[in-house]
C-alpha cells in the first residue's frame, strides 16, 4: 500500500553487516587464541603433575639406602615439584577464567552487531505498509498543499497517510462557516445529497459539531466548524470515501415565513437593515438565515423591492 523512504537505513545497513562479519571473525580468532593458551597451560600442568609423581617415587626411597645429603635433595626436589604443580594449576585456572571473560566480550560484540543489523532490517520492513484486509484504499490530504499526498511528500508522526474504512462506518463531514456559529447542534436532522448522484438523498442526523473553527484549507483566511453527520443508512454501492456531498440541516421550521435575500440586507452585530430599491433603509428583525436568504420577522412586507431582490413568502 505505502512504502516510506528507507534510504537513511539502507545507507548504513551494509556497514552494519560488515561489522557483523568482522565481529564473528574476531570472535573465531579470539576463540582459537584462548584454546591455544589453555592447551599450553594444560600441558604445563600435566608436566608438573608428572614431575611430582617422579619426585614422589624418588623421595620414597628409604633414608637408610641413601646418603643423608642425597635423601634431603630428593625431599627438597619433591617439595619444589609440588610448588610448581600448584603454580601450574593456578595458572590454568586463571587462563580458563580469563578465556571465558574474553569470549564473553566477543559474544557481546557479535550479538550487538547482529542486533543492529536486525533493528535496521526490521525498520526497513516496517517502512512498507501492507493492507490487513481487502477494501478501498483512500489516500489522505496533504494539509500543507491542499491536495492528496503524493510520492516524495514529507510526512511526520501522527499524520494519517491513508485508510481503508469499513463501508458500513461511513459518515459525512461537512463544513459550517463561522458566521453561522450556533445554528447547528447535535441531534438535528440532516439531508445529504451526493454530488455524483444528485437524484437521490440520504437522511441522517448531526452527530457532533467541532467546538473551534478551523481553516478549511492551508493558508485560508476563512474559518469553519466541522460537522459530523451520521447517516441513517449507508449505500455501499454508491458511497465512497472522499466523495463530495451537499448537506442541508433543518435548524427551524417556519411555515409562511417572509424571506429576504441576504444581498438586500445589511446585517450588523446588534441590528439589521433592509436596503430598499429606492435607496432608503429600513430597520428589520431577522430570524434564521441561510447562505442566500434570511427570515424577516418584522419591518418588511411581502413584495417589498430590495436592492438585491424582492422579499417574498415561503
Amino acid at each position: 500500500m505505502v512504502e516510506f523512504d528507507s534510504s537513511a537505513f539502507l545507507s548504513g545497513l551494509e556497514d552494519k553487516r560488515l561489522a557483523v562479519l568482522r565481529a564473528r571473525r574476531d570472535s573465531e580468532q579470539e576463540q582459537a587464541a584462548v584454546a591455544a593458551y589453555l592447551a599450553e597451560r594444560t600441558f604445563e600442568g600435566e608436566k608438573s603433575r608428572i614431575a611430582v609423581e617422579k619426585a614422589q617415587i624418588d623421595a620414597a626411597v628409604s633414608e637408610e639406602l641413601l646418603s643423608r645429603r642425597e635423601f634431603q635433595e630428593r625431599q627438597l626436589k619433591l617439595e619444589k615439584a609440588r610448588v610448581e604443580l600448584t603454580k601450574a594449576m593456578d595458572q590454568l585456572a586463571a587462563a580458563r577464567t580469563s578465556g571465558e571473560a574474553r569470549m564473553a566480550v566477543q559474544r557481546i560484540t557479535v550479538e550487538t552487531a547482529e542486533r543492529e543489523v536486525h533493528t535496521a532490517e526490521e525498520a526497513i520492513a516496517n517502512l512498507v505498509v501492507t493492507s490487513p484486509r481487502d477494501g478501498i484504499f483512500h489516500v489522505q490530504e496533504n494539509p500543507q498543499e491542499d491536495r492528496k499526498l503524493q510520492t516524495g511528500d514529507t510526512v511526520w508522526p501522527g499524520l494519517a497517510v491513508a485508510e481503508i474504512p469499513e463501508p458500513t462506518s461511513l459518515r459525512v463531514e461537512a463544513m459550517l462557516v463561522d458566521v453561522d456559529d450556533g445554528l447547528v447542534a447535535a441531534g438535528m436532522p440532516a439531508t445529504c445529497t451526493l454530488d455524483a448522484f444528485p437524484e437521490r438523498t440520504y437522511q441522517g442526523k448531526v452527530q457532533a459539531v467541532s467546538p473551534v473553527a478551523h481553516e478549511p484549507a492551508w493558508g485560508s483566511q476563512r474559518r469553519a466548524f466541522r460537522v459530523n453527520v451520521a447517516l441513517a443508512s449507508v449505500d455501499v454501492e454508491r458511497m465512497r470515501v472522499g466523495m463530495s456531498a451537499k448537506v442541508e440541516v433543518e435548524v427551524d421550521r417556519r411555515p409562511a415565513a417572509l424571506l429576504a435575500p441576504r444581498a438586500g440586507l445589511q446585517i450588523g452585530a446588534e441590528s439589521a437593515r433592509a436596503l430598499l430599491a429606492d435607496g432608503r433603509a429600513a430597520e428589520v428583525d431577522l430570524g434564521p438565515c441561510s447562505a442566500q436568504e434570511c427570515v424577516v420577522l418584522r419591518g418588511l412586507g411581502e413584495g417589498t423591492a430590495l436592492g438585491g431582490g424582492h422579499a417574498g413568502g415561503s
